[in-house]
């Protein structure tokens, strides 16, 4: 059982999952970040196994899967994909250490951006990302374009 906050940080293992590894612990993870339905969870993987650039990292914590993260690499920018953790370890610096990874692999001077709703704006600012509203996307639902530039790294 996971307690205390500050042994998590240096308990947790980086890993890069390649497209024929996914699994079901990071492909449920994966529907977290990209929505419940079976088609938008299908749609997500389909981006890792057809997407070479689409890179997906996982967090492990005594030999369990407890957070991910997808990101693509572009010649102007870094964009986060899928965010995601299991929900007894969050709060806990699992997400903060995957965008801390994706921060340390992207190209010097590569801003870092991404998509998301309300609920995760805590998460992006507490990490140093600066948040703008994309205004109503699709009827009745905000969504925020979160970025952090070379300077904040």
């Amino acid at each position: 059982m996971l307690t205390d906050s500050r042994s998590i940080d240096c308990r947790i293992a980086i890993v890069r999952v390649r497209p024929d590894a996914i699994n079901d612990t990071v492909t449920g993870l994966i529907a977290t970040a990209a929505g419940s339905s079976q088609q938008r969870s299908q749609q997500a993987l389909r981006i890792y196994r057809d997407n070479s650039a689409a890179k997906l990292l996982t967090a492990v914590i005594d030999h369990k899967t407890v957070g991910v993260v997808g990101y693509a690499e572009g010649q102007s920018e870094v964009t986060l994909l899928h965010v995601a953790t299991a929900e007894q370890v969050r709060r806990r610096g699992v997400g903060s250490r995957l965008l801390a990874e994706v921060r340390c692999s992207a190209p010097p001077g590569v801003p870092i951006v991404g998509e998301t709703d309300k609920d995760a704006l805590g998460f992006y600012s507490a990490t140093g990302f600066v948040i703008t509203s994309l205004g109503d996307k699709y009827p009745g639902v905000e969504r925020f374009r979160v970025h952090i530039d070379s300077r904040a790294r």
